[in-house]
């Protein structure tokens, strides 16, 4: 989520060694690391949740409290074209038999 690299985090720390006193550094150096280590378990969380926020949204409860899954639409289709052209050439030939 954030990506720091090491010359940001050295650019940082001689900004604050210019501004504050040399004695604080350490303190701040500290608390930054944790404010990035919460922001990551953070981040790791609402990933995580998300996750398996997809996996429940997959499954659904019948009226005799039995779990069905679901299915997107996007994995049956291509199923249902190749029956479509199926469908249409028998429709076609047919007709063409049917013409002579």
């Amino acid at each position: 989520m954030f990506e720091v690299g090491l010359s940001e985090v050295l650019v940082i720390i001689l900004v604050a060694c210019y501004f504050l006193d040399i004695k604080d550094v350490p303190k701040i150096i500290k608390a930054v690391r944790q404010v990035f280590k919460y922001l990551n378990s953070f981040s790791k969380e609402v990933k995580d949740f998300i996750e398996n926020l997809e996996k429940e949204s997959k499954k659904i409860v019948d009226m005799e409290g039995n779990e069905q899954e679901t299915f997107d639409l996007d994995d049956i289709t291509p199923d249902l074209e190749k029956n479509d052209l199926k469908t249409s050439k028998t429709k076609k030939k047919n007709k063409n038999d049917q013409q002579k």
